[in-house]
This record gives structure tokens, C-alpha cells and sequence, in this order.
């Protein structure tokens, strides 16, 4: 048992060994990595263009950029141009006002005239359906009289096939005989 002992107290020896030395290493750990940062160069980015770079050689650089003086150039522009701005509103709202009068009267003009071409167009359209029912009705008038020619007609037709065809017997009597054996004496050769 002595011996499980001595290795039980030299176990617990090297673990508060191995915490003492894991604690040192990241005290070091952060030491080290705050001065990384404070001597790292950060990256800075211009208020004028957006342009990033690094320390003052960079800043330097990327002024004479064309970039950075066509930006510088448009912000005096409008810094210029700012004061007049409240100005060139109330104008606007006016010419707005005065437009926005023109417009809703021809707007209304407008719609007017279209209220009066649908009213012509309705005009217009029932006067076609009139003429056109009237159109129907002068149909449906010749179809009668049509069937009645169409019937008259039939009618002297079959009385025309009738005759014919009393006539044809007539001649075939008249003839004889003679037809019908040609007929018999054609059919037998």
C-alpha cells in the first residue's frame, strides 16, 4: 500500500505542477498578444473617398489617388451647393403647385371626353345591334319566302318527272320489242 501511496502524492504533485505551468503560459499568451496589437499597423479608412490603408505612408499614397481628389472635389461641390438647397424646395413646391393644378384639369378635360366617346360608343354599338336584328328579321323573311319558291318549285318538278316519265313508257311501247331483245342479246354474248 506504501508504494500505491507514494505514487498517489507524486500524481498530485504534477497536476498542481502541469496547472502552474498551463497559467503561466497564457498570462505569456495575452501578454505577447496585446503587444502584437499595439504594434501592429490597423488599417484606417478615409473619410473623403473610403479608401483603406495602412499607416501614414498609406495615407499619404492614396491622396495623390485620383479617386481621393475627384471625391474631395464633389464634397466642396456640395457643401457649396448645400445652403441653396432650401431655396430650390420652395421652388419646386410652386412650379409643383401650379403644375399639379394644369395636370388635374387636364385630367379632368380628359376624362370628360372619354366618359363622352364611351356614351358614343354605346350610342354606336346599340345602333348596330338594331340594324343588325333588323337584318336578322329581313333573313328570316326571304328564308320564307325562299321555301315557299323552293316548294313551288319542287312541286312543278316532280309533276315535269311525272309527265317524263309517262312520256318514256309511251315511246318505249311505241318501239316494241325490239329494244329489249338488243338489251337480252347484249347481255348473252
Amino acid at each position: 500500500e506504501q508504494l500505491d501511496d507514494d505514487k498517489f502524492k507524486e500524481k498530485e504533485a504534477l497536476i498542481v505542477r502541469s496547472g502552474e505551468i498551463m497559467k503561466e503560459a497564457e498570462a505569456l499568451e495575452e501578454k505577447e498578444t496585446k503587444r502584437a496589437i499595439a504594434a501592429a499597423v490597423t488599417e484606417e479608412v478615409c473619410e473623403v473617398c473610403g479608401t483603406c490603408y495602412q499607416g501614414e505612408a498609406g495615407d499619404a499614397a492614396h491622396k495623390k489617388f485620383k479617386v481621393h481628389g475627384v471625391y474631395s472635389e464633389i464634397r466642396a461641390k456640395f457643401e457649396e451647393l448645400h445652403p441653396n438647397k432650401d431655396e430650390w424646395e420652395k421652388k419646386l413646391k410652386e412650379a409643383a403647385g401650379a403644375d399639379s393644378k394644369k395636370s388635374r384639369m387636364e385630367e379632368f378635360k380628359k376624362s370628360s371626353r372619354k366618359d363622352s366617346d364611351k356614351d358614343e360608343d354605346r350610342k354606336s354599338r346599340k345602333r348596330e345591334e338594331s340594324r343588325a336584328r333588323s337584318s336578322d328579321k329581313r333573313k328570316k323573311e326571304d328564308r320564307g319566302r325562299d321555301r315557299r319558291r323552293n316548294d313551288s318549285r319542287d312541286r312543278s318538278r316532280s309533276r315535269r318527272k311525272r309527265e317524263d316519265r309517262g312520256s318514256d313508257r309511251r315511246r318505249d311501247k311505241s318501239r316494241g320489242r325490239s329494244r329489249r331483245d338488243d338489251s337480252r342479246s347484249r347481255r348473252r354474248r
